[in-house]
């Protein structure tokens, strides 16, 4: 009997680090299938090619939760955006502003070209001191991760889920300004090490050279890494000590220049925290250690940072009769605003109308005076591209060149289909959990 589990045990951890190259497809049933996703067309459904199978067959749309594709590219690096567009339905577009008037918005993206939607389906309008980079979206799996022993990671719906001393590092080109971003899950204890700026992505090392941040239930620890100096203590903040059902956001905001850091969760400023003896790093890894179990990382998000403190995005819900301005020298009022004109936003009063060059704005928070566009179940489709944006649509088909489709704010939308990492099918509504063989529900492996 022994043996035979001494086996069991083995062809078990033999099979979970073996994870099937390819495409990945969700069902709402919980369920999960590898291979490649050939084509899609909205009378037919999704056309799927396994290994196993002579000839693609047919999947309805309306048993889809999601499809995660294997590799997709990255947004160019040279492409610099000057806006980042959030909208009452969830769709989130980074673009360059090209005008608005009393109705519309109209900008160009950097993935579909030119794209118009109504003014009033517009949440905010976040402006860019300059076009900032993109540097990393995912996780897609653990590629290009080192991950130490990956069998203490899993991969559930788009997040990975780590065991106790599950390890995940990568070496990056993190710039001088960095902003890195995740939704972080957790069951029972918490115990979570981030380390950025780190000379250490194989394995975790308490005393790297770098900055960590110890995350636990309702704290924050900030310690700079000396090396063989040990470790120096920055600083703590206050977390939230229950995350709700779809996670924490954090987001890290660092500044080389200003010897700066910052940490946000849920959009609120926990601290910010200055290392007076400058900005002693030179490295550019990220680093995530798990010393708790179930430990659910998503939604990574890596980007150049403008430089910015302020934390616009709670405010969206205020209520409000008109759309609040904030400008770049930290002034900010409600106004009535008309539309853009050679680079100058229109302020309207009764009195007069005044024209603010758009370089003074930082942000435009517009009130929520409809609700969003209703989505008919089994029709609409949310892609998520490779820089995180998101915009949802009807698709009408799908080849491994192009897509077209009518988005849900847009209109008719086309683009290559090599930029989408990621279809949501069903947005409203989610998929049965199931656990992975061989784990309990705290991640840890049943045969120890």
């Amino acid at each position: 009997m022994k043996l035979f589990a001494t086996i069991l045990f083995s062809s078990a951890l033999s099979l979970a680090a073996q994870v099937p190259a390819g495409d990945v497809v969700r069902f709402l049933d919980g369920s999960q299938l590898h291979g490649r996703f050939v084509a899609f067309k909205a009378e037919a459904g999704v056309q799927w090619k396994h290994d196993s199978s002579i000839e693609p067959f047919t999947i309805a749309a309306r048993a889809l939760h999601r499809i995660q594709f294997e590799k997709r590219g990255q947004r160019p690096g040279s492409t610099l955006l000057n806006c980042r567009f959030r909208f009452n339905n969830d769709d989130e577009l980074l673009g360059n502003l090209e005008g608005f008037d009393e109705d519309f918005v109209w900008f160009q993206s950097w993935f579909a070209g030119r794209l118009k939607a109504r003014r009033d389906t517009l949440k905010s309008i976040k402006f860019f001191s300059r076009g900032l980079r993109d540097i990393y979206s995912g996780p897609n799996g653990l590629e290009g991760w080192n991950a130490g022993d990956p069998r203490l990671w899993r991969q559930e719906n788009d997040a990975l889920v780590g065991a106790q001393n599950a390890f995940l590092g990568r070496s990056f080109d993190l710039p001088d300004r960095a902003r890195i971003e995740f939704k972080l899950g957790w069951e029972g204890a918490l115990n979570l090490y981030l380390s950025i700026y780190s000379d250490t992505t194989e394995r975790f090392n308490f005393v790297n050279n770098g900055y960590q941040f110890n995350m636990g239930l309702g704290y924050v620890n900030v310690m700079r890494g000396q090396g063989r100096m040990g470790m120096l203590h920055l600083g703590q903040g206050r977390l939230p000590t229950q995350p709700d059902p779809s996670g924490v956001r954090i987001e890290i905001r660092a500044d080389r220049k200003n010897s700066l850091l910052a940490l946000l969760a849920n959009d609120q400023l926990v601290g910010q925290w200055t290392d007076r003896a400058g900005f002693v790093s030179t490295n550019r890894g990220v680093s995530f250690f798990c010393l708790s179990s179930h430990v659910r990382l998503s939604e990574i998000r890596i980007s150049e940072w403008d430089g910015e403190l302020e934390t616009p995005i709670a405010e969206t819900n205020e209520v409000r009769n008109a759309p609040l301005v904030k400008l770049v020298n930290q002034d900010k009022f409600t106004a009535r605003i008309g539309k853009v004109v050679e680079s100058r936003l229109e302020i309207v009063s009764d009195q007069a109308t005044l024209k603010i060059p758009l370089a003074r704005i930082r942000e435009i928070l517009f009130p929520i005076v409809t609700d969003p566009p209703a989505q008919t179940p089994g029709k609409w489709v949310q892609a998520r591209v490779a820089s995180g944006e998101k915009i949802t649509l009807e698709l009408a088909q799908w080849n491994t060149a192009s897509a077209t489709g009518e988005g849900l704010l847009f209109g008719p939308i086309r683009f290559e289909t090599k930029w989408v990492d990621e279809l949501r099918f069903n947005p409203d509504q989610e998929p049965m959990t199931r656990i992975s063989e061989g784990l309990d529900t705290s991640g840890r492996w049943l045969f120890e």
